[in-house]
């Protein structure tokens, strides 16, 4: 991560060790904001704080290239970017696939760039012992997840519906989203150009 620039890369598969130092820079620059803030506010007259005058904090660009991974280590990511007090903004500068797609969904404002690509698909699960039970399960927890998912998309979209997304889910297809679809959709709110650096 570049501190001055607030730039952070997710260039790998999602899994634990991912996530785990974008996480960190997450919180670190959250921390470090809240203590600006604090100390801005106190050098503050207090006729202007009645004003409702309104700290600004820097947004940090989370870049995303990666084909996705594990389900669980992406709505760790998801939920510190939802939670995120400092604007997290979310560009898709190659593959943002799967849970990648995920992650992307969660950023306060959506970036692509011309050439990328988002990708949805079904979850999937390896975790089956097939003890009937065991799959009983799996197949709960994987359509919570399906629906979590499904739920990011529809929030994000004015234009995506859940009829669209049930068709890709019983196809058993992969849904490839260009860039330009992408921001017809309205997953994604813009273009990222040079200027955005």
């Amino acid at each position: 991560m570049s501190k001055s620039n607030r730039s952070i890369l997710l260039n790998n598969d999602i899994d634990y060790e991912s996530v785990e130092k974008i996480i960190n820079d997450i919180i670190e620059i959250n921390s470090d904001d809240d203590l600006k803030e604090d100390q801005w506010f106190e050098s503050m007259d207090s006729t202007i704080l009645h004003n409702e005058i309104i700290y600004h904090r820097e947004p940090i660009k989370l870049y995303i290239n990666s084909y996705g991974g594990d389900v669980y280590s992406g709505l760790a990511l998801v939920n510190i970017i939802k939670n995120s007090k400092t604007p997290i903004y979310t560009i898709a500068i190659g593959a943002c696939m799967s849970a990648a797609l995920q992650i992307w969904l969660a950023g306060h404002k959506r970036f692509v760039s011309k050439n990328s690509t988002l990708l949805f698909h079904d979850i999937s699960s390896g975790g089956c012992t097939c003890k009937t039970e065991d799959i009983r399960q799996n197949l709960k927890e994987c359509e919570r997840l399906r629906e979590i998912f499904i739920g990011e998309i529809i929030e994000k979209s004015t234009k995506v519906t859940r009829e669209m997304l049930d068709e890709v889910i019983k196809s058993r297809t992969d849904w490839y989203i260009p860039a330009d679809e992408a921001i017809e959709l309205g997953l994604a709110n813009h273009y990222y150009t040079r200027e955005d650096q």
